[in-house]
């Protein structure tokens, strides 16, 4: 027994289950469920509601004004709708971002100001409606030339050595095994799947490090705490693997390359997304994430594993199912079969489409040195998407108010704890 379930559970009236699970009301007006094994399922009282995983940590926590959600590996994500409707997402002490509705040209769109590692930026998003459930999609600020486009997504005449000069940053000896970039790239494409890769995973080992979490490679010290499906070693990303984020990465620049011509056009109607309709999408995880498997256990996915769909959504479904294809020691095993919200698919899919135009403004600034070859000069402009051009700045107190968030929910967790286990009499309360 670990976390909660090594704490006494308070007298009460019981109530056995079918499952022989337990219900207990106690004192105070708390209740408390019990799995079959005797671990604790959930504890409610005084408007608080938490839900624990069955090796006795804190799964969520609702109050009337946050919603906390831990991840098998102990890392926190928490909620604020505050009275503007704002909405506040921390995922770290130092992680997170505040999201607005801003209507702009007569279109609504959600602005959302970034704080991670320390640094503040901005993103915009529109949103539409997949299957009843609204999704919002990453909207880029600028866009290139056409021509460069072009450039980016046709194969290179020569194969180009590059070195990405990587080799000294902890982050990737953290991931050595797991992820190696080419040595020779024939394709910018292949060399935007790698920079896609490699700035999804040291984004998230710097979060890691700054947030004090507890990388899941070395998580499982106690593996009677670890879920009970998880991946015993690493499963590195493949060839093959590299190969169809590529193709996907062109993909997307065939369509950017469109966007961009029709940007001093009207404003077209937002599409459907492609990743739920192509099965050989590749989801690459941007945070961490708790699902469970087809036979119903529950694992944990982080940043830098690979899915991939297990065939199209359920009708009415708000979530999908995907093969894991590639995965780190103790999160899902390779080739389990795990379902994912449309919600977090869209992030992802998101996290893709940002790190690509990061990816084409590092070859923009660079081509022509460092082995990259020129692009045509017609091709290195860029223009604003004149959706979104001149929308009112975002908010500056971003960093202060998720520390103050942090503050509040832990907090309501200790408050939480005491009302559970204290000793004091609940009796009036």
């Amino acid at each position: 027994m670990h976390g909660v379930n090594i704490r006494p559970v308070p007298p009460g009236k019981v109530s056995v289950h079918k499952d022989g699970g337990l219900s207990i009301a106690a004192s105070g007006g708390r209740t408390y469920k019990l799995r079959p094994d005797g671990t604790l399922a959930s504890f409610s009282a005084h408007n608080h509601t938490a839900q624990f995983f069955p090796h006795g940590g804190i799964r969520t926590l609702h109050t009337k004004t946050l919603d906390i959600t831990r991840g098998v590996h102990g890392e926190r994500r928490i909620m604020t709708v505050r009275p503007d409707k704002s909405v506040l997402v921390a995922t770290g002490p130092h992680h997170g971002y505040l999201q607005r509705t801003v209507t702009w040209h007569n279109r609504t769109f959600y602005q959302r100001t970034y704080v991670m590692n320390r640094v503040t930026y901005t993103r915009v998003y529109n949103s539409y409606t997949y299957r009843g459930i609204v999704l919002e999609e990453y909207v880029p600020t600028m866009y290139y030339a056409p021509a460069f486009y072009q450039w980016a997504y046709t194969p290179w005449g020569v194969p180009v050595n590059y070195a990405w000069g990587w080799n000294g940053d902890p982050w990737y000896g953290y991931y050595a095994g797991y992820f190696a970039p080419l040595p020779v790239y024939p394709t910018p494409s292949l060399w935007l799947a790698d920079y896609v890769i490699g700035e999804t995973l040291r984004a998230a080992y710097v979060a890691q490090m700054e947030n004090n979490e507890q990388p899941p490679a070395e998580y499982a010290q106690d593996e009677t705490a670890m879920p009970a499906e998880y991946a015993e070693a690493d499963t590195p990303i493949t060839p093959e693997i590299r190969q169809t984020i590529a193709d996907e990465v062109r993909l997307q620049l065939a369509q950017e390359e469109e966007a961009a011509a029709q940007s001093n056009q009207a404003t077209s109607n937002v599409e459907p997304p492609s990743m739920l309709s192509n099965p050989q999408y590749p989801f690459v995880v941007v945070s961490n994430l708790a699902v469970v498997t087809s036979s119903g256990e529950e694992c944990a996915l982080s940043a830098g594993d690979v899915l991939r769909l297990n065939g199209a959504p359920l009708e009415g479904a708000q979530a999908a199912e995907v093969r894991v294809v590639s995965t780190r020691r103790a999160d899902c095993s390779a080739n389990s079969v795990v379902t994912v919200a449309f919600n977090d698919l869209q992030e992802m899919d998101n996290s893709m489409r940002e790190q690509i135009y990061s990816g084409l403004n590092t070859l923009r600034t660079s081509q022509g040195s460092n082995g990259l070859p020129g692009a045509p000069t017609n091709a290195l402009t860029t223009q604003q998407n004149r959706e979104v051009a001149g929308m009112p700045p975002a908010d500056d107190n971003v960093a202060d108010m998720l520390e103050s968030q942090q503050n509040e929910a832990d907090q309501a967790e200790s408050q939480t704890m005491d009302s559970a286990f204290g000793e004091q009499n609940h009796a009036s309360n």
